[in-house]
Parts: structure tokens; sequence; C-alpha cells
């Protein structure tokens, strides 16, 4: 299902399985102190992980938003979290977002620090988080 369909997609997720499950249990925790306790990524694959994590959570949080339909997510053991914060969020700030971090996927793939990459996308997941409007 996180894959899209795509056998090498499905293949390099595999590989990097267990980074991937650190994205998900941050994401999922919806406190800063989650973002905060935890050491920020710092090789290039790890910031990788984070964005690619981050847009697929954002995804899930827009689908749970407008429909209820666990079948749907990709990440539909999380479906009680994702309609929890789909509540708590503005589905428009999370598509803004998603596009911000489509931007620093492509700096990071043009060598832009993953360190500065990896703080970016904290920092915008949390003002995400801040009380919706």
């Amino acid at each position: 299902r996180l894959s899209g369909g795509s056998a090498s997609r499905a293949i390099e997720l595999a590989g990097r399985w267990s980074s991937y499950r650190q994205v998900l249990a941050r994401l999922a925790s919806g406190t800063p102190a989650a973002w905060i306790e935890e050491p920020s990524p710092e090789t290039r694959e790890e910031v990788t992980d984070l964005l690619d994590g981050m847009m697929a959570w954002l995804r899930d949080i827009a689908v749970a938003a407008v429909l209820d339909d666990p079948s749907r997510l990709a990440h539909a053991e999380h479906a009680e979290t994702l309609r929890r914060q789909a509540r708590s969020v503005d589905v428009d700030r999370c598509v803004e977002l998603a596009f911000k971090l489509v931007g620093m996927r492509e700096s990071l793939e043009q060598f832009v620090s993953p360190r500065l990459v990896a703080s970016l996308a904290r920092e915008s997941w949390l003002s995400l988080r801040e009380v919706k409007s």
C-alpha cells in the first residue's frame, strides 16, 4: 500500500523500514516532545525518509478529513490518530505544507544541508500543530 503499486519503491521502502517506522511514531505522537526528545535526522537518506513520511502522513490526514473510510488510508493502522489529527488541523495548511515539503525534498537532492532541511521540516510540522483557526 505504501509503495503505490511500485515494486522498486516497495524494495526501497523495505530497506529503510526501521527508519520509516521511527518517522511514523513521531508523526503519530501529536506532541512536540516527540520532536524535541529525539535527535533530528542527519543523513540524506534519513531526511528523505522524514520528508516522505511527512508527505504520506499529510495525505492521510487530508483523506481522513474528508472520508470516513480507513481502507483509503496508506497508514490504516493509525486511522484513529489520523482522524483525531484531521479534526485539529486545517486541511488547507496540510496541503500548503505538503507543497513546501516537496520543495524541501528537491533542495535536499540539490545538495542542500540535510540538517538544515530536517530542521525546516520539523519547524514546519510543529507550526502545523498549532491551534486550528
